[in-house]
This record gives C-alpha cells, sequence and structure tokens, in this order.
C-alpha cells in the first residue's frame, strides 16, 4: 500500500506540474500574442502611402472663408514682399473686391488722399478700422488710410459682405480691417526708391500727334517719376511683460510725372486710340462772325494776325495733366498699454500725418465771351 500510495502521490504531483506549464504556456501564449499586434500596425503603417497636403491654386485667399458666418478675406503682411508695394493703397487696391479710389495716379477729382471703397459701392459706405477700433474721417466722410505704418501691418481683413447690422449704415459695402502688429519688439528700418523708364518710339501715335502739329518726346526718358519712401518703427515690452510700447516714423515722396512726357499720351486720343483731339477752343480764340441769318458763323485768329476756319488749330491739353500726382507726406504715431490686472488694461494711441499734393488740370476756354472791335481797328482791317 505504501508502494501505491507513491505512485498516486507522484502521479498527482505530476498532474499538478504539467497544470502549472499548460497556464503559463498559455499566459506566454497571450503575452506573445499581445506583443504581437502593435507590430502587424506598423507594418500596415510602413505599407501606407503618406499623403501631402493639397493645396487648391485657384484662389490666393488661403482662408475658408465659404465656411464663415460672413465672408472674410486676408491679406498677410508677406503680400507687401510679393507685390512690391510700400503703400498700404498700393497694396490692398490690387485686390478685385477693392475699386482703387484717389491714389496717385488719380488726378482730375482727387480728393488728396487714398482711400478704400468696397465694390464700388462708395467710400462712405466702407468702414475702416485699425485693430477692430474705427479711424478718424479724412476732409471727406471717407477715411485716409494713408496714415495706417505699412511696416507695422500684420495682415488686413476684408469683410467683403454688408455688416451695417453690426457696424452701421457705413459698413454697408463691407469692413476692412488694419491689424497692426502690437507686440513688436526691436527696431526696424526700410528705404526704397523706384520710378519709370520708357522709351517714346510709339511710331503710329507720333505720327498722329504730328499730323496736328502737337509737340511729343522721342527717345529714351531716363529715369522719371520717382518715389522714395522711408520706414522706421521700434517697439518693447516692460514690466515683465505686463506692459508694451511702441512707436513709428514714415515718410513717402512722389515726383509729379506729366502726360507730356510719354508720347503716347501727348494728345487726347480719341475712344479707339486712333486718332489725336483737342478741345474744341485754341489758343487764339475762336470767334463767332454776327452774319443776320446767317446761324453759326464762325471763324479763328491766325498769330500773325489772318483768318482762317475755326478749329483749325483744337488746344491740345493733354500735355499738362498728371500722369502722377506730387505727393509728400510725414505721419508718426506711438502707442502704449499696460495690463493692471486681468480686468483694467488701460492703453493709449497717437496717430499724425501730414501729407502735401496737388491736381492740376488743364486750362479751359473762355466761352461766349463778347469782343467789341471798332471797324477802323488795324485788326479787322488786316
Amino acid at each position: 500500500m505504501r508502494l501505491k500510495s507513491k505512485t498516486l502521490s507522484r502521479a498527482i504531483t505530476f498532474a499538478l506540474v504539467m497544470s502549472a506549464n499548460a497556464a503559463l504556456g498559455t499566459g506566454l501564449a497571450l503575452a506573445q500574442t499581445a506583443t504581437d499586434a502593435p507590430a502587424t500596425d506598423e507594418e500596415a503603417a510602413d505599407d501606407a502611402t503618406a499623403l501631402e497636403t493639397i493645396q487648391v491654386t485657384g484662389s490666393r485667399i488661403l482662408s475658408q472663408a465659404v465656411t464663415a458666418s460672413s465672408p472674410v478675406m486676408e491679406i498677410q503682411a508677406e503680400q507687401f514682399k510679393f507685390t512690391g508695394a510700400t503703400r498700404v493703397e498700393d497694396l490692398v487696391n490690387q485686390y478685385p473686391q477693392l475699386v482703387p479710389t484717389f491714389d496717385s495716379f488719380e488726378n482730375n477729382g482727387a480728393t488728396g488722399y487714398p482711400t478704400v471703397n468696397l465694390r464700388g459701392l462708395g467710400t462712405s459706405r466702407t468702414l475702416t478700422l485699425i485693430d477692430g477700433f474705427r479711424m478718424p474721417q479724412g476732409a471727406n466722410i471717407a477715411t485716409d488710410i494713408s496714415i495706417v505704418p505699412a511696416s507695422l501691418v500684420k495682415r488686413v481683413d476684408i469683410l467683403t459682405g454688408g455688416a451695417s447690422a453690426v457696424y452701421g449704415s457705413d459698413a454697408v459695402a463691407g469692413v476692412v480691417n488694419f491689424i497692426l502688429d502690437t507686440e513688436f519688439e526691436g527696431v526696424s528700418f526700410s528705404a526704397g526708391t523706384s520710378g519709370f523708364r520708357h522709351n517714346n518710339d510709339n511710331s503710329f501715335i507720333q505720327g498722329r500727334e504730328a499730323a496736328r502739329n502737337f509737340d511729343f518726346p522721342t527717345g529714351d526718358n531716363g529715369f522719371d517719376g520717382v518715389s522714395n519712401n522711408i520706414d522706421m518703427a521700434i517697439g518693447s515690452s516692460f514690466a515683465d511683460g505686463k506692459g508694451h510700447a511702441m512707436a513709428w516714423l514714415t515718410w513717402r515722396k512722389n515726383e509729379a510725372l506729366f502726360q507730356g512726357e510719354r508720347d503716347y499720351s501727348s494728345c487726347a486720343l480719341n475712344a479707339a486710340g486712333t486718332s489725336c483731339g483737342g478741345s474744341a477752343t485754341n489758343a487764339t480764340g475762336n470767334f463767332y462772325v454776327y452774319q443776320p441769318g446767317v446761324f453759326g458763323s464762325s471763324a479763328s485768329l491766325n498769330p500773325d494776325g489772318s483768318w482762317q476756319g475755326a478749329y483749325g488749330d483744337p488746344y491740345n491739353y493733354a500735355p499738362i495733366n498728371y500722369f502722377q500726382r506730387p505727393d509728400e507726406r510725414y505721419s508718426f504715431g506711438s502707442s502704449l498699454k499696460y495690463e493692471v490686472n486681468e480686468h483694467f488694461k488701460p492703453y493709449a494711441e497717437l496717430m499724425y500725418i501730414n501729407r502735401r499734393s496737388a491736381i492740376q488740370v488743364a486750362e479751359s476756354g473762355t466761352f461766349f465771351t463778347p469782343v467789341g472791335l471798332e471797324c477802323g481797328d488795324p485788326l479787322v482791317g488786316s
């Protein structure tokens, strides 16, 4: 019985050991299965094709304006570098939503300062903001945007939909908000000069001008219509970042450029551009000779005192009109802000601009001015 007892004991012990090994083997198998799963995912990731970001080239506007409650277009500061613009008005007027108004190339009817005009609905219907605050009005109702420092523009937000419900009737066309870099640190300085150069070799137009005895330039004009600009800015934080101070200074000067300095604009071309026109009056004047029963009898006086039919030499009013108006401006500004606590953040801003510009249009004839001459006057006898 003792032998059988040992045999049974050994059998039970062997069974328990085998059971433990089976349990341990199951655990190892489960552990092995658990560690194999991530390896399978990594292999799948290695086999997957990496897709790059797809950017639609049909539009240069990167913002998702179609998903916004109101369509908003953004103009980033980098656009100044891409376009070469040094003035704020030159940059924003390049976009189709804005109608160029009163820039340096506007002469007849210009107010002397640039504005923004969304969709051509009028400058008084486009609200202009700086950092979300209204800007002071210019000489007219519209705002002078030349006061905006180009060197500190971070971006320009253009709300192209009507926003009169939020801002009032001056935002019927939309809102243009200039966002400045109010956390600017350091010192920046930039200067530039630009101009035009043209070779007057348009034989077609010159032939038309010669046929009318009009003067016109020939050859290379050289470097003219020069524009110079200087921009400076300085900014720094203080009081462990609670406060920030900033100041800027800009200077712009455009030289005058006349239409008479280009062969293609030295005369008033007709709509088709095939012939030179002129004013109905000429330098020596036209005279209506009174003849009873004859309507519209007129004659023109030549410089040598002889007479000819009216409108023989029309006055060429094109050369003295501006292509580019002379313009000079100085502007400076400063800002100061300080965070006293989370609920009290006082700030102060100062902006100043002084600009001088000129417009010039050709002289107009003095129409229907009575002139009395005695019969014995030598002028009549000639």
